[in-house]
């Protein structure tokens, strides 16, 4: 689990497409105005999976649908609440 405002959970499906790893570091694109998170660069500490985002294909990376962005959820994380 993360332990301070650096660290991550990723999916798993993120670490097998982007070839990563635990330890690697994920760089976040923040618009210059968001005040919510603060910080821009996360240690993957963990693998986090979740009943919440369930393939519908065998082999997507669809994990369901979202009113942002462009609507798709590709992938997800946990971080601590604390931290937003």
């Amino acid at each position: 689990m993360p332990k301070n405002k650096y660290e991550i959970l990723i999916d798993e499906k993120y670490l097998l497409s982007k070839n990563a790893k635990v330890g690697d570091t994920l760089e976040l694109a923040l618009d210059k105005d968001d005040k919510d998170l603060n910080v821009k660069e996360l240690k993957i500490v963990g693998i986090i999976n979740s009943p919440l985002y369930l393939a519908t294909d065998k082999g997507s990376l669809n994990r369901g649908n979202t009113l942002l962005g462009n609507g798709e959820v590709k992938y997800y994380a946990y971080a601590l609440k604390k931290y937003f």
